[in-house]
């Protein structure tokens, strides 16, 4: 035995040649081990596409686009590769190996969606395909991250839920609110109609008191009657006098009419009458300047006549005293 290892360790060429056949098997366990080690560790880089041919629902007076949300979510998440595309790139890249598996999101999937809590609920459904033919560990990814998308579904479709229950309580607590608002003026209107029945009670009981009185007020009502009769006897007596005063207003309008017609074609002479008037005043307005111009010279000989008559008088006197005393002088 020690002979062969010693025929062995003379030839390097044996040397090496074992130990590359003892780490074949080395080889093999480490290749099969690492990829099957943690298969799940590298989905990210799987490529998956999703063809969304989802369409609108309404709910509950909310919309549901579960197609629409879920495309919105799986584009914020970095689990696996994912691919938005139509329905026949989908097919071909799944054919050509460029996609491990295809979803396909219905075009009945948000009106499914809608119908759960209906009378007459329908199941969704979420079509996909792998290419287990490529590899056998990419279909069991392929499995598990439709796993992934299926809770996906159900998140959205739990939260749209939510959402509508909430406005749902909500409404219902703007209802209480009501509610209650409308028992309070309920009872104020039962109060009302209380102190109206009293009220009511009241005015029977005063209509059936004015019931004895009936009689009285038909025989007020019969006076009343003749003096209304009379009044219009009066009134149709004044209307046969406004008749007559209407039949004097209109002749003497017609009078008035007649001289204004004369006053119009006299006006030239009352014109002409009145230029002669402006004349006669101007020359009676003249007339008095003289005058009293003569007026002024009568005054001023007067006051010459009355200064003649002193003088004159004064001359008389020294005549007079002159005249005494001659004639003393031819007595002595």
């Amino acid at each position: 035995m020690f002979k062969e290892w010693k025929a062995i360790f003379k030839k390097p060429t044996f040397i090496i040649v074992m130990i590359g056949i003892s780490l074949i098997p080395a080889l093999y366990n480490i290749i099969f081990l690492s990829s099957m080690w943690d298969p799940y560790g590298q989905l990210s880089d799987l490529p998956v596409a999703v063809v969304n041919n989802d369409k609108e629902a309404s709910y509950n007076g909310n919309t549901m686009a579960i197609g629409k949300d879920m495309v919105s979510n799986l584009k914020e998440n970095k689990t696996l590769d994912f691919h938005f595309v139509d329905e026949e790139e989908g097919k071909k890249g799944l054919e050509d190996g460029n996609y491990y598996m295809v979803v396909t999101l219905p075009s009945d999937l948000s009106e499914k969606a809608a119908s759960i809590l209906t009378d007459h609920p329908e199941q969704m459904q979420i079509d996909y395909q792998t290419s287990s033919g490529h590899s056998f560990i990419a279909s069991k990814m392929s499995d598990s991250a439709m796993t992934q998308l299926k809770q996906n579904v159900s998140t959205n479709v739990t939260e749209t839920y939510t959402k509508a229950l909430f406005n749902k309580m909500s409404d219902l607590k703007d209802g209480m609110s009501q509610a209650a608002s409308g028992s309070e003026k309920l009872t104020d209107g039962a109060n009302q109609l209380v102190t109206g029945s009293k009220t009511l009670t009241t005015n029977l009981h005063s209509l059936a008191d004015s019931s004895l009185t009936f009689s009285n007020g038909m025989e007020q009502f019969t006076k009343g009657l003749s003096a209304y009769v009379s009044g219009v006897e009066q009134l149709h007596l004044g209307l046969g006098n406004f008749n007559s005063g209407l039949v004097t207003y209109a002749g003497a309008v017609s009078q008035l009419d007649s001289g204004l017609g004369q006053l119009s074609s006299k006006s030239p002479e009352l014109v002409r009458g009145i230029n002669q008037l402006y004349t006669g005043v101007e020359s009676y307005t003249g007339g008095v300047s003289q005058l009293n111009a003569g007026l002024n010279q009568f005054s001023s000989g007067v006051s010459a006549y009355t200064n003649g008559v002193g003088n004159l008088a004064t001359g008389a006197n020294q005549l007079s005293n002159q005249s005494a005393t001659l004639r003393m002088g031819w007595s002595n």
